[in-house]
C-alpha cells in the first residue's frame, strides 16, 4: 500500500514542479516583455509628459495677448489651481472617480465600466484611468489599437504614479486631453467654447467639456448640440453619484442652454499684415527659417511685440475706407502699404500690407513689395551723402537741363513741373523736389557715395553689378533696378529723425521660451550713419518741403513734420515718407502690376493726406514737441545765388539766413554779382552807342548755359532767374561797335549791398 502511494506522491510533486516552473517562466516572460515594452516606450525621464505641443502667445506693446499661434493643436497649459473646482469634479466624475485611490490602473473601474455601458446600451464610460489616458496621449501612438499598446499604457501608468503626485498627473492630463474644435487642454477648450479662462468655468460648462473627452466629434456642441446636451446630462448624473451635486442641482443644470460662443473664423489673423511680419521675423530670430512653422506654432513661445494697438486700428480704419484712396480703373483697386515706427528704438508700431481682404501669410506689400521710390530716394542717395561731405542747405547748383552720356546715348533729366529755377540751394531743391539739381549733385559727389550711403541706411535691394544695376545717375531720381520696400525706406528716414543713428526695424521686442527664458531680444543700439548735425540739417530741409513745398498735404496741426514725396515719372508709384520728433511713417500707392495711375496726381497730393490721417491719430495723446537741435548748428546770412557770404553788391532779396554745421560755415565772399550796363531797349549788354544805358546789379552764371548738347525738346529752356543774370549778347540795335573787352564795368566794392536795381 505504501509502495503504491509513493509513486502517486512523486507524480503530484512532478506536476507541481512543472506548474511552478511554468508559472515562473510565464512570469519571467511577462517581466521580460514588460521590460521590452517599457524600453520601447522610452525611459520615464524622456517621456516628455509636459513637453506637449503648446500654443505660442503673441502680445502687443502693452503686454496684452493679441494672437494665439498654433498648428493642429491649440494648447494653452495651465496649473491645476487655474482650473475651476467644478471642472475638476466633472472630469473625475465621468472619467475616473477613483483617481485618488488607485495605483494607475483600476480593476473596479474596468468592471464598473462594463456594467454601466451594458445598462446604457452604449459606451458612456471608458475603462482606462486618467493616468493611463495621460500616458497614452503623451507617449503612445493614439492610432494603435493593440494589446501591446494597452500593456505599455498600464505599465507606464504604474511607473508614472510612482514618480508624480496625483495632482501633477491630473494637471498633465487636463493639459493633454483633446476637447474638439482644435482645442487641446482645458484652457484652450474653455476659451474656444465659452470665451473664458478655465478658472471661471461654471458647473454646467464644466460638465459639457468633461463630456467631450470621450468623443469630441460625436458630442460636439457645434455639430451635434442634442448629443452634447445628452452627454452633459450624463456627466451631471455622474457628479451626483460622486457627491459633487445633489440630484436637484443636477436637474436644474440640465435645463440650462449650451451657452457656447460662436466659432471664431480662422481665415485671417487680427492685424494680419502685422502678424505676418511677426511670424516671419520670429522664424528668422529663432533660426527656424526653412523649417515648418509648426516648430514656432507648437513651441509655446511668448512673443512680445512693439504693436501700438491704437495706431494699428487707426491705420486699418483708414485703409478700410475707399474714399481715402484714388480710384483705380477696370475694377482694379490702387493698392497701398504703410509702416509707422519709432525711430529712436526701431520698433514698428503699426503696419499694413494692403487694402481689401487679407489672409494668413499673404503678400505683405509693406515688407515684400519692391517698388520704385522716385524722389523719395533723394535724401538717401543725394542730400544725405552731400551733407556728410560738407555741403549744406545753402549749397547752390544750377537747375538747368544738362546732358549726360548713358550707354552710348544722351540722358537729360527733366523736372516734374518742367520748370527750371536756375541757381538754387539744396533746401530749395528738396522743397520742390528738383530732379536736375539732384542729378547734378550726385554727379559731383559720385554714384558710389550715393549707393554706399543708402546701404548704410538699411537699403538692401540695390544692385551693384550686372547689365542692369544701380550704379548710374538715375539713382538720384529713385530709378532702381529692383526697387525698395516701404519698410526699408521708412526705416531709412528714421535715421534722420534719430540724430543720424540707424536702427534696424523690428516688430518684436523679445521672445521667451515656454519656461520663460529669454531667447531673443531686439537691440536698440544702432550705427551712426551721419553726424547729428547733418541729420538736423536734413530734417530742417525736409521740414521746408512739408511746410512750403510738395509735402504740404501732410502737415499736422500742432506737430513739426519733415518729409519727402516721391512720384515716378510714369505715375506707377507714389510715396510720402515723413517723420515727427516721435514717429516716422511711410506710405506707398500703386497697382500690384505696375501701371500708370491715371487718377493720381502725385505722392504729395494722394499719399500725403492718408499719411496725415494716421499720424494725427498716432500723436493724439502726446503734447507737441520740436526737433532737438544739436550743438554746433549755427545760423549765417548768405548769398542765395552762391551759398557764400553776401558781397556788398548782393541784392537784399537774395540775402537769406541759413543754418550750417559750424565747421562748414562759408568763409568766402560771393563774387557772383556785378554791375553791368544794360541797353533799355534790347535788354542786352549795352554797346558803345546805346543811348542812356542803365546800370544794373546782375550775377554772372558760374557755368554758361549750354544748349548745344541738349536734346531738341530742351533747347528752348530758360531758367527762371535769367532776368537776374548778365546777358550773353551785346546790343546790336545801335550800331556795329565792338563789344568792350570786359563787359563787367564795376567791381564788387563799388557800392554797399542792397543798392541794386531790379532787372528790366
Amino acid at each position: 500500500m505504501n509502495k503504491m502511494k509513493h509513486p502517486k506522491r512523486k507524480r503530484v510533486r512532478i506536476i507541481l514542479i512543472v506548474i511552478l516552473v511554468f508559472i515562473l517562466l510565464c512570469a519571467a516572460a511577462l517581466s521580460a516583455l514588460a521590460v521590452i515594452l517599457i524600453r520601447q516606450a522610452g525611459p520615464l525621464d524622456s517621456l516628455g509628459l509636459d513637453r506637449y505641443p503648446m500654443t505660442t502667445m503673441v502680445y502687443d506693446g502693452d503686454d496684452h495677448v493679441i494672437q494665439q499661434l498654433h498648428g493642429t493643436e491649440n494648447r494653452i497649459p495651465v496649473k491645476l489651481d487655474q482650473v475651476s473646482t467644478q471642472m475638476v469634479q466633472a472630469m473625475l466624475a465621468i472619467e475616473d472617480h477613483r483617481f485618488y485611490e488607485h495605483p494607475g490602473y483600476d480593476i473596479y473601474r474596468i468592471g464598473a465600466a462594463m456594467w454601466i455601458n451594458y445598462k446604457q446600451g452604449e459606451i458612456v464610460q471608458g475603462a482606462s484611468t486618467i493616468t493611463q489616458q495621460m500616458v497614452g496621449l503623451a507617449k503612445l501612438d493614439r492610432r494603435e489599437k493593440t494589446w501591446q499598446r494597452k500593456v505599455k499604457e498600464g505599465l507606464l501608468a504604474i511607473k508614472v504614479e510612482k514618480e508624480y503626485t496625483k495632482d501633477q498627473i491630473l494637471e498633465l492630463y487636463l493639459n493633454w486631453v483633446y476637447f474638439g474644435s482644435g482645442a487641446y487642454g482645458i484652457e484652450a477648450a474653455a476659451q474656444t467654447f465659452f470665451g473664458k479662462p478655465a478658472l471661471d468655468l461654471k458647473t454646467q460648462e464644466a460638465a459639457l467639456l468633461a463630456g467631450l473627452v470621450q468623443n469630441p466629434s460625436l458630442y460636439s456642441p457645434r455639430i451635434n448640440p442634442k448629443s452634447a446636451l445628452k452627454r452633459r446630462s450624463q456627466v451631471l448624473d455622474a457628479m451626483t453619484e460622486t457627491g459633487s451635486l445633489t440630484v436637484e442641482e443636477a436637474e436644474k443644470l440640465k435645463a440650462a442652454p449650451l451657452g457656447i460662443i460662436p466659432a471664431i473664423p480662422e481665415e485671417a489673423y487680427l492685424y494680419s499684415s502685422y502678424m505676418d511680419c511677426v511670424i516671419e521675423q520670429a522664424l528668422d530670430d529663432l533660426n527656424l527659417k526653412g523649417a515648418e512653422t509648426s516648430e514656432l506654432f507648437a513651441g509655446g513661445y511668448k512673443i512680445y511685440t512693439a504693436l501700438d494697438v491704437g495706431i494699428q486700428k487707426k491705420m486699418e480704419e483708414v485703409y478700410s475706407q475707399d474714399e481715402n484712396f484714388p480710384t483705380g480703373e477696370n475694377d482694379e483697386i490702387i493698392q497701398s502699404a504703410m509702416v509707422v515706427l519709432d525711430p529712436h528704438t526701431g520698433e514698428i508700431k503699426g503696419l499694413t500690407g494692403g487694402r481689401g481682404t487679407k489672409g494668413k501669410r499673404g503678400f505683405n506689400r509693406a515688407t515684400q513689395a519692391m517698388r520704385q521710390p522716385g524722389s523719395a530716394f533723394k535724401p538717401l542717395a543725394v542730400f544725405g551723402p552731400a551733407l556728410e561731405l560738407g555741403y549744406g542747405p545753402a549749397t547752390v547748383m544750377d537747375d538747368f537741363p544738362k546732358a549726360y552720356p548713358s550707354n552710348g546715348e544722351i540722358w537729360c533729366p527733366q523736372n516734374y513741373d518742367e520748370r527750371y529755377r536756375g541757381l538754387v540751394s539744396m533746401r530749395t531743391a528738396a522743397k520742390y523736389s528738383i530732379n536736375i539739381w539732384s542729378v547734378r549733385m550726385l554727379n559731383r559727389i559720385g554714384v558710389e557715395k550715393g549707393v554706399a550711403f543708402a546701404e548704410k541706411l538699411g537699403i538692401t535691394t540695390l544692385v551693384r553689378k550686372g547689365y542692369q544695376n544701380d550704379m548710374g545717375l538715375s539713382l538720384a531720381l529713385g530709378g532702381l533696378t529692383k526697387g525698395v520696400t516701404p519698410l526699408e525706406l521708412t526705416a531709412a528716414y528714421g535715421t534722420f529723425a534719430n540724430q543720424g543713428i540707424y536702427i534696424k526695424p523690428s516688430v518684436i521686442r523679445r521672445i521667451e521660451d515656454r519656461e520663460g527664458n529669454l531667447v531673443w531680444e531686439h537691440t536698440k543700439e544702432g550705427r551712426q550713419v551721419m553726424s547729428e548735425q547733418s541729420a538736423y540739417l536734413m530734417t530742417s530741409m525736409l521740414q521746408t518741403g512739408v511746410e512750403e513745398g510738395t509735402g504740404k498735404m501732410a502737415r499736422l496741426e500742432d506737430w513739426p513734420v519733415a518729409g519727402k514725396t516721391g512720384t515716378t515719372s510714369d505715375k506707377k508709384d507714389a510715396w510720402f515718407v515723413g517723420y515727427t520728433p516721435r514717429l516716422v511713417g511711410g506710405i506707398w500707392l500703386g497697382y500690384d502690376t505696375p501701371q500708370e495711375m491715371k487718377n493720381v496726381i502725385g505722392g504729395g497730393r494722394n499719399a500725403g493726406p492718408i499719411w496725415k490721417l494716421v499720424m494725427e491719430a498716432a500723436h493724439a495723446d502726446w503734447s507737441p514737441e520740436d526737433f532737438t537741435k544739436p550743438a554746433d548748428i549755427v545760423e549765417q546770412a548768405v548769398d542765395a545765388k552762391s551759398g557764400l557770404l553776401p558781397s556788398p553788391l548782393t541784392p537784399k532779396q537774395f540775402i537769406i539766413k541759413e543754418i550750417f554745421n559750424a565747421k562748414d560755415v562759408p568763409r568766402e565772399v560771393s563774387d557772383l554779382w556785378t554791375k553791368v550796363q544794360i541797353c533799355p531797349e534790347s535788354h542786352q549788354r549795352a554797346g558803345t552807342y546805346c543811348p542812356a544805358p542803365a546800370t544794373q546789379v546782375l550775377f554772372i552764371r558760374p557755368e554758361p548755359l549750354n544748349r548745344k548738347d541738349l536734346p531738341k525738346e530742351f533747347k528752348g529752356a530758360v531758367p527762371q532767374d535769367q532776368p537776374w543774370s548778365v546777358p550773353d549778347a551785346v546790343c546790336k540795335l545801335h550800331g556795329e561797335a565792338p563789344p568792350p573787352a570786359n563787359p563787367v564795368e564795376a567791381t564788387a566794392a563799388a557800392e554797399p549791398a542792397g543798392t541794386d536795381q531790379s532787372p528790366q
